[in-house]
């Protein structure tokens, strides 16, 4: 949802983006929301089958539906937000709102992680990991939009889950760990990158729109000054002819 607004220049990394710029990249996280809230629960559920009969299943349906309902308050509130988002003055809030979430999220994944551990079944253990690493990636590509939200969710999903696997202490488990923690730092620094590159595009698409306005406005301008030119060159050309008309010519003659 665009929003039909100048943006200031300002400097890059470290400065305070102009308002419009920072408005868009929240409308796009609460644009992009719905569908990976929606796979996450699809993944929770699956998680839960799959370790149905490694662990205990009051923990594994507790851990669920609490899942449930973190996912369902944010996807209530996603709906709330790409409706008032477009005309609210509050941008930060619902920044804040959405990172908390974020983070929320992260914190059960994280549980998932430390709590939900198969530490008895290699298989289990493997496909926990690859839970969890494809639902980081798939973070990373919707929650970049904002700078300093990825990381509320990959952190805290993913660091209980290392040291978990540290704490075991087998050749696996450590393998692993060492790969989670490599596949974090790049996680990281691609979200830094899709957030400068993306940011780089909102600012540069505003700017195009401001230059368009100006270049109108300054059209816009020219005309009404040529119209105005155009007129007055008609009215002296009729003060001329109405005066030819009556002037009388004296010669000699008579």
């Amino acid at each position: 949802m665009p929003i039909n607004s100048n943006p200031t220049n300002t400097e890059h990394a470290g400065k305070e983006l102009p308002d419009t710029v920072l408005r868009e990249q929240v409308c796009l996280l609460y644009q992009q929301a719905t569908a990976p809230l929606l796979l996450s629960q699809a993944n929770a559920f699956i998680l839960s089958a799959v370790l149905w009969s490694a662990l205990s299943p009051s923990l594994l349906l507790g851990w669920l539906g609490l899942f449930s309902v973190v996912i369902s308050t944010r996807l209530y509130w996603v709906q709330r937000g790409l409706r008032r988002l477009p005309h609210a003055t509050d941008v930060l809030i619902w920044r804040n709102t959405f990172g908390l979430g974020v983070f929320i999220s992260g914190c059960l994944w994280g549980v998932a992680g430390s709590l939900l551990f198969p530490g008895e079944s290699a298989q289990h253990l493997v496909f926990l990991a690859i839970i969890l690493a494809g639902t980081s990636a798939g973070g990373m590509t919707t929650l970049s939009w904002v700078r300093g939200i990825f990381p509320l969710f990959l952190l805290p999903m993913l660091t209980p889950f290392a040291l978990r696997l540290m704490w075991q202490g087998t050749l696996l488990s450590v393998s692993l760990a060492l790969l989670i923690v490599l596949y974090s730092i790049v996680l990281l620094n691609s979200s830094r990158s899709l957030y400068r590159t993306t940011t780089d595009a909102i600012r540069l698409r505003f700017e195009n729109l401001a230059l368009a306005n100006d270049l109108h406005q300054t059209n816009r301008t020219l005309q009404a000054e040529q119209a105005a030119l155009q007129e007055a060159r008609n009215s002296y050309q009729d003060i001329f002819e109405t005066a030819s008309e009556g002037i009388y010519v004296s010669t000699p003659e008579g």
